[in-house]
């Protein structure tokens, strides 16, 4: 995707016959239009979509999916989350993702401050493993 051309802001000396009521909104147009410019231009990240990646190193049925245990982590995105899913999963140790099988997803529960993982369907028990979790 190619770039935007340089941003061109309203400029007060631009509109010498404009009312006194058009500089202060110049203030509101230019600061709009300038976030608007920023993430078609390529600045759009999770953090300015509210979301978040937690990266996390588990073992699974030990430290997720033994009934009332589970790994718990810290809400980071200013709302209740939406959804919680899997961005990448490794064997701990392995230099490559590991290949998951059809139908892999996450049982969570939020309680207002954490983000608590009962289990997630599809790995192999008893294996640790590298997760990157995106909430959303």
């Amino acid at each position: 995707m190619s770039r935007l051309p340089p941003l061109s802001l309203f400029r007060k000396e631009d509109y010498p016959e404009a009312p006194t009521w058009f500089t202060r909104a110049i203030f509101v147009f230019n600061s709009f239009f300038e976030k608007i410019y920023n993430v078609l231009n390529g600045n759009i990240d999770f953090t300015n979509l509210d979301m978040a990646i937690e990266s996390v190193t588990v073992t699974n049925s030990v430290d997720i999916g033994t009934g009332t245990n589970g790994y718990s982590f810290r809400n980071r995105i200013k709302r209740a989350p939406e959804a919680l899913m899997l961005g990448s999963v490794q064997v701990a140790n392995a230099s490559t993702d590991t290949e998951l099988t059809a139908g892999t997803h996450i049982n969570w529960t939020y309680d207002g401050e954490y983000i608590k993982i009962q289990s997630i369907v599809g790995l192999s028990a008893d294996t640790k493993y590298n997760i990157k979790l995106i909430l959303m």
